[in-house]
């Protein structure tokens, strides 16, 4: 993948560079380099944004998310989960069964943590984010873990 996105780099694809920053990403989310899963899912992010590619946009989100729930950020994940969501159903795009399970893994753990009627407040704020609200709690940080 770092060979991809290296040749996709030198040939302009910037697509193919978002694409393989969010997957690089979530590999490292995976082996637990919590590090360089936020610095691939900035890349990322900003990639995305730029190209206004709201599909991949999602999956950064999703990554953010999963990052905040492992720094006991919670209300930020659950938030950054919901803000995913909105934004793939606005799309009609819906996640490869590799990243539903890595959202599914992460969403389980905030549900079990915050309780089902937090969890979902929480959620449905963040599907009630406009794009630029998402895309900047994506860059914050909560003092608190809810």
């Amino acid at each position: 993948m770092e060979e991809s996105l290296n040749i996709y780099w030198k040939i302009g694809n910037r697509q193919g560079v978002h694409s393989e920053l969010n997957n690089l990403g979530t590999i490292a989310l995976a082996t637990g380099d919590f590090a360089a899963a936020e610095r691939y899912f900035v890349e990322a992010l900003i990639s995305a944004r730029n190209l206004k590619d709201k599909r991949h946009i999602s999956h950064s989100f999703d990554g953010f998310a999963y990052l905040a729930a492992q720094n006991g950020e919670l209300g930020r994940a659950v938030r950054l989960s919901g803000a995913a969501e909105i934004l793939r159903c606005s799309i009609g795009y819906e996640i490869e069964p590799s990243d539903r399970r890595l959202r599914d893994e992460y969403i389980a753990r905030l549900k079990a943590a915050l309780g089902e009627s937090d969890f979902t407040t929480l959620f449905v704020l963040g599907q009630n984010l406009n794009l630029e609200d998402a895309v900047a709690l994506c860059f914050s940080e909560e003092s608190t873990g809810k």
